[in-house]
């Protein structure tokens, strides 16, 4: 069993989460602990019997759905959210047939209901189709894994590499930008595309003129890290406090954006 595993504040701090029972918040951090590399537990009713009132914390998860039930395998839906591994370290399905009725969301959540668009756990592991002629039975094969080592940049070249993100973090209030490789792993969980990369950029030209942030010399402004994982950059600020006149000192780029943004949709909230 793995002994690190990671969480996700998109998940662990919403309001859904929260409004669960304090022992069915504990257990959902225990039963990540015991998940395999995929989010699989075959042992969640023995996790469950060592909390006061597991079982109940247990059926709770499932029907809240954080957790999907197929027999007597569990499956964590936001595992793939959170946690990902390197291709030279990922392990074979511990359970295949679970694994061909479980989808892959778009923001890489698990379901059990197949959607457009969404491709099998088995598919993505694998890279087999389901009903390939040259494989009809659905065999699991094992990848060729023989490729020459590759080597990660150092320091933040590898975070540089992803445009919007670069632009983001030199947008962003200089205090209060965090560290930067955890704000990358938010961007990561948080950003599925570059339109919604470009989409938090242009948000973000808006906040920087809310009152909120403006107010108090913009001790309410939040990490970066917290204003993507929270899904806020998604979000139109309520008021806006856009100074008027010469003095201003909006720049070009961020007229452009506040204007496109707030053309939108007539501007409604989304």
């Amino acid at each position: 069993m793995a002994e690190r595993r990671m969480f996700s504040a998109k998940i662990t701090e919403s309001d859904p989460f929260y409004s669960l029972p304090t022992n069915a918040q504990a257990l959902y951090l225990h039963l990540v602990m015991l998940a395999d590399d995929d989010g699989f537990i075959n042992n969640a009713i023995s996790a469950a019997n060592r909390i006061p009132g597991g079982k109940s914390a247990l059926k709770s998860l499932i029907q809240n759905r954080f957790l999907l039930q197929f027999d007597t395998v569990i499956v964590v839906k936001h595992w793939r959210i959170a946690n990902s591994l390197k291709n030279d370290r990922l392990k074979p399905l511990s359970y295949p047939d679970v694994a061909k009725r479980i989808f892959v969301k778009q923001n890489r959540s698990y379901t059990d209901h197949p959607a457009g668009g969404c491709k099998s756990l088995y598919e993505v592991k694998t890279g087999i189709h389901l009903e390939s002629a040259w494989n009809p039975f659905g065999f699991p094969i094992e990848k060729n894994r023989k490729e020459p080592k590759r080597t990660e940049p150092k320091g933040t070249e590898q975070l540089d590499s992803m445009p919007w993100f670069q632009k983001l973090w030199e947008e962003y209030p200089e205090g209060r930008r965090g560290k930067k490789a955890e704000t990358k792993e938010a961007y990561e969980a948080s950003i599925q595309d570059d339109q919604s990369g470009a989409k938090a950029f242009e948000m973000l030209q808006l906040w920087k003129r809310s009152e909120q942030w403006a107010k108090d010399g913009g001790q309410y402004v939040p990490y970066l890290a917290n204003w993507l994982s929270r899904g806020t950059w998604s979000v139109r600020p309520g008021k806006m406090a856009i100074p008027t006149g010469g003095s201003g000192n909006l720049g070009a780029a961020e007229l452009e954006a506040i204007q496109r943004v707030l053309q939108e949709e007539g501007g409604g909230q989304e």
